[in-house]
């Protein structure tokens, strides 16, 4: 589990929980559906995490029941989540922090909210040359050219989810796809057991990146997308597409919200140049065609707890 801030929502797993509620809740599965498909899939480290979240998402659309408001009570007056922050390291400043957050939380949900989030359709999938597994170069600021690969994104009419891994790719002349697949991301979280450890994750960000350029995109950046992105990048090649291999991470994103095609370029320029700048130590060990081996095969590996 990564751990950001002591807020209820400060942390990977109830971000999760948070997304995959309002995915189900939006596609009108039934309430107690949705509740027993979170309730019946908990891990002892992270459940009182993914318990809070999913009553916050059930007192936001007015559902929340007693009978898990009032587990939320006993795990917050009994101090069970604190005890298991501090298991898992916390010092007393976070614990402090989650005490005074949680308490607020349980009187805040212990009143039915005045007006319940409705459910809203569900955009529409869009196809876009920009699929999963879209390698693209580009120029840096002194001219020389770099790859970007795309992953996990996804193209609705009114929004898009968009996920870059920037590799160590750095020639004179405009790469090829061969040339790309002998480098390395700049990323040192995928296929590293230090970085889970270290950072508190469980063992199924084994194969994901943290170190991603992303960011949702509204309906007027949407579709700005394709158009700004031809005027910047030049798509070179294709991987296979790399499912499930972002780590629920906030990465800096690129301005689709520039008022010019050249105000994109120079933007999207200069903030790839920091990037690559800022992040040349922290490569994989892996190159680019290692990695797409790994994709491969990697439902047939038994990943070891960490």
């Amino acid at each position: 589990m990564g751990v950001w801030c002591a807020a209820i929502f400060g942390n990977d797993t109830a971000c999760d929980v948070k997304e995959d509620f309002y995915e189900k809740y939006n596609g009108n599965e039934k309430i107690e559906h949705i509740k027993s498909y979170f309730l019946s899939d908990c891990d002892d480290n992270e459940t009182f995490d993914m318990i809070f979240a999913l009553a916050y998402c059930l007192w936001e659309v007015g559902a929340l029941d007693n009978e898990l408001l009032l587990k939320v009570k006993e795990i917050i007056i009994s101090g069970k989540d604190l005890c298991c922050a501090k298991k898992l390291g916390a010092d007393n400043k976070y614990l402090k922090q989650r005490k005074s957050i949680t308490e607020k939380f349980l009187e805040k949900i212990s009143t039915p909210k005045a007006k319940p989030k409705k459910r809203v359709a569900l955009p529409k999938h869009i196809e876009s040359k920009y699929l999963n597994g879209t390698v693209v170069t580009f120029q840096y600021k002194d001219l020389s050219y770099g790859a970007l690969i795309v992953v996990n994104s996804q193209h609705y009419d009114k929004k898009t989810y968009y996920t870059f891994l920037q590799t160590d790719t750095k020639t004179k002349d405009k790469p090829t796809m061969a040339t790309i697949l002998k480098s390395h991301i700049l990323d040192d979280c995928f296929h590293s057991y230090e970085y889970q450890k270290r950072i508190g994750r469980s063992k199924k960000y084994y194969y994901t990146f943290s170190n991603c350029i992303s960011d949702l995109l509204l309906s007027r950046e949407t579709k700005r997308f394709e158009k700004y992105n031809d005027a910047f990048f030049e798509i070179v090649g294709y991987l296979s597409e790399w499912k499930n291999c972002m780590g629920g991470t906030k990465g800096i994103g690129l301005s689709y919200n520039a008022k010019t095609y050249e105000d994109f370029c120079n933007q999207s320029q200069e903030a790839l140049t920091n990037l690559y700048n800022t992040k040349l130590h922290i490569a994989t060990k892996l190159t680019v065609n290692e990695i797409e081996n790994e994709f491969a095969k990697r439902e047939k590996i038994e990943i070891p707890e960490l």
